[in-house]
This record gives C-alpha cells, structure tokens and sequence, in this order.
C-alpha cells in the first residue's frame, strides 16, 4: 500500500507538506494542494485513522458514527435545518454518534473532501444541498453507504437511495381547497422555473388543476427575474391594477410567498376583508401569514427520520439499498 512518503515522492514535495495538505493546514499553495491530493487520489491513498477508530472497530465492525452532509447551503437555512431533528432522533434510538460537514459542491477528488469523510471515520451519511453528478460521484467514490435526501433528478441522483417529497399530493390537496373555497382563477408565482425542482412543482401544479377540473391560465404564470430575487417586481404592478385577474395564488416557497403576503396586506389594508387565498409550503407547521393560506407541510423531519433509518438497516444489516425510494406524503392546513 502506497505510504505519506511515497506521495511525497510522486507530488515532489516533503511528507510534512502532505500532512498539512491532508489535514487542511495553511502554508501551501492551491497548486500544491492539487498536485498532493492528484497523486493521493491516482494511486489510492488511504491515511490511517486513530488507534481509538481501529479498536472500535475491531470490536464491533462500524465506528457507529454517521454524517450529516450539506452541500453549499447552511445548516441554518430552515428548508434543510429540518432535516436535523430527525436524523438525529434515529441516530439516538440506534447508539450512533452524528456529525455534521459542509461542502462547498466544488469538490472533485475524494481527497477534496473532509478527513472525516476521506479518512473513513464515519461508516455512512446523508447528503442534502446542492448536489451535482460530480459530488455524487465523489461521494460514490468512498464506498460507503449513502442516503440522498430531497428531490432531485435522475442524472444527479442516478443509482443513489432517495428519501423525498411527494408533491403532487399536496398541491392536489391544496387546490382542491381552492376549489371547495370557490376560486376558479388561479394564479402561480415562483422566482425561477429553469430549475429542476421548480419545474417539477410547476408540472404537479397543472397536472393538479386538471385533476381538479380548474381551468390553467397561461397568463397567471408569474416568472420572477431568478433565484432570491423575490416576488415584489414582478407583481406590484399586478396588485396595483384596478381588478386583480386571479382569486388565489400559489407561490411553493415560503420565503417569497411571505413577501406575496405583504403585497395583499398593502392592496387591501387593515380594514377591508381580503378576497384572495395564498397557497405556499412552509418548513415549519406553526409559521403563519397575515392572509388567508392553505399551507403545505412537507414532513421534512419525517423524510430525514426514515432515510436514516434506511441509511442505519444498510450499515447494520448489510442491505443493498441502491434505487431504493422513500416518499413521503404532505399534508394540508386550512386557515381563511
């Protein structure tokens, strides 16, 4: 097997720029550092992990560790914080240890990852974010199991095991409220629709008021000018006209649909009834907006608590979970 000081040799450097290279000192360049981790990766590097890993793992075959792994996104942004009580939770109940790691999702060599992940210290993870072929490909590369969590398309994903969302059940449902509300023109905002998972909301939208028997109206797609621009721009024109052209609107992102909110408020004040409904998820079951809104609860802890609970039945249990799909259902609150 390939030593520190063979790759020292190969990358022509010394073994303590390697060391530093491999545990993410500073003092070497970023040419050094892709020369070192080429050469790591070309020949198959493997550092050793520490007497306390190999001893835990002698005795019981797993370092009963798992990763929580988020890609260019923050472990505070509420679409994905979610995620953490249930992973967690099942964690717990199984005696395994979670540590959390961020990506940047411009990593391309297994050697580009964190010691944590590289060096074999955990024995799987959960991967969320922005995920690309390449990062998949990289995590692949580990050869250890891993759960994808959150929708995403078959040439990101590819043979990965998924844990995801049913949309089209919540929209369906939160139209057919519309429907028993008695609104008929319908509305859809959403910032960018070049998205993937944009698009895929869009689709279950029209595919919902079909099977609703709702009539789609080209003219109430609203398009904002892309992603975290927000919906004011495209819309204040709308809601300054003399007649607005829909009885409700439908906007999945929460964030945005918060800005809608305001929009109806300034159109129709304090004093008068407000006429239209707001349809959006939300990532949290008691987030309210000041206008009436059937809300769309994804589930997400549910979605991370049985993806880790498939994750665990692959590191216990050695079951082949490739191509497997969890899909979980949304529910619907009402509050006029």
């Amino acid at each position: 097997m390939i030593s520190m000081s063979d790759v020292a040799r190969l990358a022509f450097v010394s073994k303590a720029t390697v060391s530093k290279v491999l545990n993410g000192k500073p003092g070497v360049s970023e040419n050094t550092r892709a020369r070192v981790r080429r050469v790591c990766e070309e020949n198959g590097y493997r550092l050793n992990t520490s007497i306390q890993d190999l001893v835990r793992e002698r005795r019981t075959g797993s370092t009963r560790s798992i990763a929580f792994v988020l890609v260019g996104k923050e472990f505070s942004d509420p679409a994905y914080s979610r995620h953490i009580d249930g992973i967690a939770g099942c964690a717990a109940e199984n005696n395994f240890h979670l540590v959390f790691v961020n990506l940047i999702g411009k990593e391309t060599l297994v050697f580009d990852l964190p010691p944590i992940l590289r060096d074999g210290r955990v024995d799987g993870l959960l991967i969320s974010g922005k995920l690309t072929p390449t990062i998949i490909g990289v995590i692949n590369k580990l050869g250890i199991p891993h759960v994808v969590l959150g929708n995403y398309s078959n040439s990101i994903k590819g043979d990965s095991p998924v844990a995801e969302v049913n949309l089209g059940i919540g929209i369906y449902k939160a139209l057919e409220q519309l429907k028993l509300a008695g609104k008929r023109r319908i509305a859809f905002f959403d910032e960018d629709l070049n998205r993937y998972l944009e698009k895929l909301i869009f689709e279950a939208f029209k595919a919902s008021l079909q099977e609703n028997d709702l009539a789609f109206l080209q003219d109430l797609v609203y398009v904002g000018a892309g992603s975290m621009t927000g919906a004011f721009s495209a819309l204040k024109d709308v809601f300054r006209a003399d007649k607005l052209p829909f009885d409700a609107i439908c906007c999945h992102d929460f964030r945005v649909a918060s800005e809608i909110s305001h929009l109806i408020t300034g159109r129709f004040g304090l004093e008068r009834a407000i006429d239209i409904i707001l349809v959006t998820s939300r990532p949290y079951s008691y987030y309210r907006l000041p206008v009436p809104a059937i809300y769309i609860d994804n589930n997400i802890d549910s979605i991370a608590y049985s993806a880790t609970n498939l994750l665990l039945a692959s590191i216990m249990q050695g079951e082949d979970i490739s191509n497997r799909n969890i899909m979980i259902k949304s529910t619907v609150e009402v509050c006029l």
